[in-house]
């Protein structure tokens, strides 16, 4: 596998930076396609929650719906994926087989739900999904738990599918969450 000349271009041209977001960006534009299938919802990028120390915790993409709540971490990397769900650090490879190593994104993203689930309560499901770049292979990823996706972006819409149709509704839970937050005049009402 060897590097395209639209990753050359990305290296010499954009940071980072740029790239992760363009990533997040892919991957809400994904969401898009998912909810012109019926499964409607509310997507949000770059959510910051509070933590206790004063900090923030930043979810990539986060899909809010009447069957919970999806918390996406976004990786847009290129090359071969190998990472085991109880390491701390997974690693990239390139065609050129330079290895770079990053925070295991799995881990990454149960911390993103800690945070949410601070706020939402126990109530409202939580779904994790670490969604990997078109342009990346999942070599050797080894994930243990059911309640986690470890997926390339062009599989966002099975993945959301086979938890949807897998997940009783919650819209009740996810209107009673958010009344909270409105002002007194705001009344909401319930769905039964």
């Amino acid at each position: 596998m060897s590097k395209g000349l639209l990753d050359l271009l990305f290296d010499s041209i954009f940071d980072e930076n740029w790239v992760g977001k363009r990533g997040e960006k892919m991957t809400e534009r994904e969401l898009k396609l998912v909810q012109l299938s019926g499964r409607k919802g509310k997507v949000l990028r770059n959510v910051y929650l509070p933590k206790e120390n004063g900090e923030t915790s930043e979810v990539d993409v986060v899909f809010i719906t009447q069957k919970g709540i999806f918390v996406f971490e976004s990786k847009n990397y290129s090359g071969w994926i190998f990472g085991d769900e109880k390491s701390k650090n997974w690693t990239a490879m390139l065609p050129n087989r330079q290895k770079n190593q990053f925070y295991n994104p799995i881990m990454q993203n149960r911390t993103h739900l800690k945070w949410m689930r601070k706020y939402v309560g126990d109530d409202i499901p939580l779904f994790s999904i670490i969604v990997f770049s078109n342009r990346c292979e999942l070599k050797k990823v080894t994930v243990y738990s059911e309640d986690v996706k470890v997926i390339k972006r062009d599989w966002t819409y099975a993945a959301v599918r086979g938890i949807w149709n897998t997940k009783p509704i919650q819209i009740n839970q996810l209107i009673e969450m958010f009344i909270k937050y409105l002002p007194d005049d705001k009344v909401i009402p319930s769905v039964r």
